[in-house]
């Protein structure tokens, strides 16, 4: 399957929406593109996903991913949280 990404470069950002955007992407634990992203999806109401890229971007995630969590990490960190 051959998959086509298409890259846009923005120009001439004004200072307040660049901060907003970073703020926002910070407090979404994102990418300042992927919170780009997130919020065209949500104002052009695009909501069907492309199964295969959206499985496609997972795996690039899990491989970016510096350490590696086991399942005593999860049950661990979920106790944690319920206390």
């Amino acid at each position: 399957m051959v998959l086509f990404i298409a890259t846009i470069t923005l120009k001439n950002i004004p200072p307040i929406l660049h901060r907003a955007l970073k703020e926002r992407a910070e407090h979404s634990r994102r990418s300042l593109n992927s919170e780009i992203l997130s919020t065209l999806e949500k104002t052009l109401e695009i909501r069907e996903r492309n199964v295969g890229l959206l499985l496609l971007e997972a795996e690039q995630f899990r491989k970016s991913i510096k350490f590696k969590i086991s399942s005593k990490d999860i049950d661990l960190a979920k106790r944690k949280g319920r206390a």
